[in-house]
């Protein structure tokens, strides 16, 4: 058991470090929407508020199907 507790810590660092860096993500919802965007995503032609990709899955928002935003798992 103690053979793998590096191999544990260094997943957990790993792990922390992905979620550290995507949610400085930046990406856009809009008022109505329930799906977040790219900047430039011609969904957002309304109105556009910037957000942490982090917060948009926290809140409940899915990756637009058309302008194909950044995940959390890429």
């Amino acid at each position: 058991m103690k053979k793998y507790l590096p191999l544990f810590l260094m997943l957990l660092v790993f792990i922390g470090l992905v979620f550290a860096a995507s949610g400085s993500v930046i990406v856009y919802v809009s008022r109505f929407g329930d799906t977040y965007h790219r900047e430039d995503c011609p969904s957002l032609a309304v109105s556009k508020i910037r957000i942490t990709l982090l917060e948009a899955v926290r809140h409940g928002y899915t990756p637009c199907k058309i302008c194909r935003p950044p995940t959390l798992s890429k």
